[in-house]
């Protein structure tokens, strides 16, 4: 089936746009070990947990583009800033855990620090 006029303004324009305003530098590992560069948005957010929403837990999530075909269970690493403290920081590995929203053009994942 070809491509909607959507499809290709989502592709060619949106996507490129979201991560050049929002994304960040990551490396991608997944369970082949196979590591390409990738762009991604990580976000953190306060969501009820528990039977009946009784308290708040940060929860972060990696948003990306569908093409680059991550599944659960794969590692993103992220490169932190220097500071005073440590010129040379260790990068935070995300490992991600469930699949929250695709929508045919991005994925949402939930990810914890691994």
């Amino acid at each position: 089936m070809p491509a909607s006029l959507f499809d290709t303004i989502m592709r060619d324009t949106a996507i490129p746009a979201l991560e050049n305003v929002f994304g960040i530098a990551a490396t991608h590992t997944n369970s082949y070990g196979d590591e390409i560069a990738v762009t991604i948005i990580l976000q953190s957010e306060l969501v009820p947990t528990g039977e009946f929403g009784e308290r708040m837990e940060m929860r972060y999530t990696i948003e990306l583009d569908k093409a680059l075909a991550a599944s659960i269970g794969d590692t993103f690493s992220v490169e932190n800033d220097p500071t005073d403290e440590d010129a040379n920081p260790d990068p935070t590995l995300w490992k991600t855990t469930q699949l929250l929203t695709d929508d045919g053009y991005l994925q949402k994942f939930a990810v914890i620090a691994a």
